[in-house]
């Protein structure tokens, strides 16, 4: 039996047309899911990788996430070089239970489950076979996730996907890149063959829709002993609050410490402040997606206890702190990469993370708390939040709101610089950089970042070479929030010395005239996905260079006026005896294309870094005079 599968196996290698630059080529991921009670459940996973090099190694290897309610039941495994297949002595490497590696995803968090892996080692090509099953116990929310396809540049020759269930069990579904499942009364399955892979690229649309995945779940489910239905997202809503139900225990000595720091403040925002940055000082995120590690928050005391959490714990902990100083907040369950949670699916596969509202009603907002990265603006709706669908938990309404998002004008990165150059190409430069909306996201840390860092945020991509580089003043309105319409701002001033900002050549210097924008990414392959922009932005530049004595401009670039659809780009040089002023902005905007016009956006790109990176020359009055 085992020859007729070498064989098999051989002859499927040998067929199968190998792709440029491919990766890896699943040969076969055949999973299936049975269900039998709503408390009880078994994976079983058949899956078949052809590692071709080092890249695709990521694709070849193990990795499986056991919870607290679930349980590796039998493995088996094999590490094949492609030329054993042949009929020749078998080079065939055994994976034995003991040879897989487990670790928690954090030290206080180790009750809550543990990653089981594998990474094979052998020549290339290999082949790598997996046989497991996992038992699911005390219920499961939704089945097993199925994405047979996890890296780029890796094709799939066949996959199926099948779930099994009671009569009379009602479930939903959703998949991308797949044809409809075949449904009967007892079972849905889901198959594809030949799908030829994807490539990661700059600017483009979310890789969760581009590969073959399913997501499904029971319409009524039970899940850590808590039955609940996900008919609609309000009885998903009423389900995920019982979960939180005696979540919220502070000892007396936390408790104080609210009052403490509570008992002055002035206002209800005046409180959150001081909470918001109690929570930064005491509590470390640890990165557990929502759904790996259950749905039910740690109690606020283990967070106390050890000072760390995932974004439920470190959620349901801001809460406790609030709900002890008298303010009330609202568990927030959403997803960062994709803006809409669907009305025809209502699970939480479809979430990745928790944060906290907060309703202002003296400002007319409510405040979206991230309680996993406390360094951000209080109030500041971050890339990964704003416009996004939020389920609200414990709502008497509906529990569906959406975040709102700051206009992509606001998006801006502005910087002024003054420079005195010299006549062998060094310079004095004195830099002003100023960011708003989402473009704070680079410097919302640099206050307590040390020098080096400092200097690595503030010049990344920037055609310099520092010497002596200082940071003069920071600024930010950070805690200034003042209601729906607010926006963050931060500004840095910087003054450095450079040691080749000009380019000398006899009685010439060759000035950059922009030497601070970072250039536009342009593609040199042909693009395989469409464009996507999300976030428009505008960046400015204005620099006023001082003309060393004994010389005058020869030559400058003409000013421009270049519009597209990717965005509009100016360039304005105006040349005095003793200074010029530069001024370029860009304003990128929010769009979505096709790869066919991907040359047209190279095109724009092209012209845009051609003007970044023009040159002004400057010519020696004394030989001009001679």
């Amino acid at each position: 039996m085992k020859r007729k599968v070498a064989f098999w196996l051989l002859f499927l290698v040998l067929a199968y047309p190998l792709r440029a630059q491919e990766n890896a080529v699943v040969l076969s991921d055949e999973s299936i899911f049975s269900m039998r009670t709503l408390s009880d459940g078994t994976l079983q996973v058949d899956r078949r990788v052809m590692v071709l090099n080092k890249e695709g190694q990521v694709e070849g290897s193990l990795m499986i996430y056991i919870g607290k309610n679930e349980r590796l039941g039998s493995f088996k495994g094999s590490v094949s070089p492609v030329v054993a297949m042949s009929g020749r002595k078998s080079a065939e490497i055994k994976i034995r239970r003991e040879d897989l590696t487990s670790h928690s995803p954090g030290d206080a968090l180790a009750e809550d489950g543990m990653f089981i892996g594998y990474v094979p080692s052998a020549g290339y090509p290999y082949i790598v076979h997996y046989t497991y099953t996992v038992q699911y116990r005390k219920g499961f929310a939704v089945f097993p996730a199925w994405m047979p396809v996890r890296t780029e540049k890796t094709s799939l020759v066949h996959g199926s996907y099948l779930v099994r269930f009671p009569e009379g069990t009602d479930i939903r579904y959703q998949s991308t890149a797949m044809n409809p499942p075949e449904i009967t009364e007892t079972s849905c399955k889901w198959e594809i063959k030949d799908y030829g892979g994807y490539v990661n690229e700059h600017l483009m649309p979310e890789r969760k829709k581009l590969v073959p995945s399913v997501l499904s779940s029971p319409s009524e489910f039970m899940f850590d002993g808590v039955s609940g239905s996900q008919n609609s997202w309000k009885e998903l809503a009423q389900w995920q609050e019982k979960l939180l139900q005696g979540q919220d225990d502070l000892s007396e000595s936390v408790q104080e410490e609210v009052e403490r720091l509570t008992s002055s403040c002035p206002s209800r925002l005046d409180k959150i402040r001081a909470l918001y940055r109690y929570l930064g000082q005491r509590s470390r995120y640890v990165s557990i997606q929502l759904g790996i590690g259950g749905f039910r928050p740690f109690p606020a005391s283990t967070v106390e206890r050890t000072g760390f959490g995932d974004c439920k714990a470190l959620t349901n902990y801001f809460a406790s702190l609030l709900r002890r100083s008298g303010i009330s907040s609202v568990y927030t369950v959403l997803n960062t990469e994709e803006e809409r949670l669907p009305q025809g699916y209502p699970s939480f596969g479809q979430t990745n993370h928790v944060m906290l509202s907060v309703p202002l009603p003296e400002y007319g907002d409510t405040l979206f708390v991230e309680c996993t990265h406390p360094s951000l603006p209080l109030g500041y709706r971050h890339q990964g939040i704003a416009g996004h669908d939020v389920l609200l938990i414990g709502e008497s309404g509906s529990p569906l709101a959406r975040i709102g998002a700051l206009p992509d004008s606001l998006n801006c990165r502005e910087i002024r610089s003054d420079i005195t150059l010299h006549t062998d190409g060094t310079a004095g430069m004195s830099v002003s950089a100023l960011y708003s909306s989402y473009a704070i996201e680079s410097v919302v840390a640099l206050r307590e970042a040390d020098a080096k860092k400092q200097q690595q945020v503030l010049l990344s991509g920037m055609a310099i070479h520092p010497r002596g580089f200082r940071v003069t003043r920071m600024w930010d309105n950070f805690d200034s929030y003042d209601g729906p319409g607010w926006c963050p701002e931060a500004c840095v001033d910087f003054q450095m010395d450079t040691q080749s900002f000009g380019r000398t050549s006899g009685d010439r210097i060759f000035v950059p005239v922009n030497a601070t924008s970072r250039k536009l990414f342009i593609q040199r392959e042909k693009r395989a996905n469409d464009l996507e922009v999300r976030h428009g932005m505008v960046i400015r530049d204005r620099s006023v260079i001082h003309i060393p004595d004994g010389y005058v401009v020869e030559a400058a670039p003409e000013s421009v006026d270049v519009e597209s659809q990717w965005g509009h780009f100016t360039s304005s040089i105006v040349c005095g005896e003793r200074e010029i002023i530069v001024e370029q902005c860009l304003r990128i905007k929010p769009c979505r294309t096709p790869a066919s016009e991907y040359e047209d956006y190279r095109m724009f790109a092209r012209t845009v870094n051609r003007l970044y990176s023009g040159s002004i020359v400057l010519k020696s009055c004394s030989e001009m005079v001679r």
